[in-house]
């Protein structure tokens, strides 16, 4: 199952009287409900049967949780409806994977969420890939190459293509998303682990649970002294720009005395007009670079 969308963050819990009793729903920011998400995904990712030699283990990625708390505000239970949009929503993820849920506001818990997908195994046979009824939440759950989780829960006063009212509805995102053939390869624990992964509790981790480098782009045709750009550099070192939490700024032009004044990496971009190219050629570049042990600044030439 696959997702696509532009997203803004959700940063306060939401806290809802339900009959006598106060329910409050986590933000994508609350530390408990992350630790739930991911800690239940590689439980269960952790225990599959037959032993997986290539499960990876899962962590937390911050711009997939955006893109399901946008699409959960739409409170329609169907998946996203732009499907395979190339790195459009994340830098690193052609495509992305998607798992909903819903239900009443009592009945919710990331944890209880995600065991009824993985409850979908007892429709799902591993060796042949066939299933009886629905099984597609369960594979994402245990697909081996998703290596990043982010999800999110809405209120929903009426939960459209349900019958439920007043209720929760939970979508988790992958990266990468799940696609055709067997969820993992069977073998031993940690066997098919990429090359300088280590084994932690059946699951291979490796220097891809990092995170991501992040992009700014923000741009000035003035000349700026460099004072001016050290004091933007501190004042504005984080920001967010579409789906993209950033730190890293680019400014055109640059005078050259600038990066001798910064501790960050510096790489030089050559960057083609027009402008609004800027984008899609500075992500695909880091994308070739992946992956990147320290947080660049990147420096862009317009030609």
């Amino acid at each position: 199952m696959w997702v696509a969308l532009a997203v803004t963050a959700w940063t306060v819990s939401l806290v809802l009287s339900y009959g006598n009793t106060a329910v409050s729903l986590p933000d994508i920011e609350n530390e408990d409900f992350i630790k739930d998400c991911v800690r239940s995904h590689n439980k269960f990712r952790s225990e599959v049967n037959p032993r997986a030699s290539d499960m990876l283990y899962m962590t937390w990625d911050p711009v997939l949780a955006r893109v399901a708390k946008t699409w959960a505000r739409n409170c329609q239970f169907a998946h996203n409806t732009q499907l395979h949009s190339s790195f459009k929503l994340h830098p690193n993820f052609s495509s992305l994977g998607e798992n909903i849920w819903a239900g009443s506001l009592p009945q919710f818990s990331a944890s209880s969420a995600i065991t009824a997908w993985h409850n979908e195994i007892e429709y799902y046979e591993f060796r042949t890939q066939k299933c009886t009824w629905v099984c597609g939440h369960y594979t994402q759950v245990v697909w081996a190459a998703s290596y990043k989780v982010g999800c999110a829960v809405q209120f929903c006063p009426s939960i459209h293509g349900t019958n439920i009212h007043d209720g929760a509805f939970f979508i988790c995102n992958y990266g990468p998303g799940q696609y055709r053939g067997q969820p993992y390869t069977e073998g031993s624990s940690c066997s098919a682990c990429p090359k300088d992964d280590q084994c932690l509790d059946n699951l291979c981790i490796g220097f891809r649970h990092k995170e991501y480098p992040s992009v700014a782009l923000i741009m000035t045709t003035n000349k700026l002294s460099t004072q001016d750009l050290l004091n933007f550099w501190k004042t504005k070192k984080t920001c967010e720009v579409s789906t993209v939490s950033c730190r890293v700024v680019i400014f055109t032009p640059l005078p050259q005395h600038f990066f001798s004044q910064l501790s960050e990496p510096v790489i030089s971009l050559p960057v083609p007009p027009p402008f609004i190219s800027f984008t899609a050629v500075l992500l695909g570049e880091l994308r070739r670079m992946q992956p990147l042990r320290n947080e660049p600044l990147l420096r862009v030439s317009a030609y």
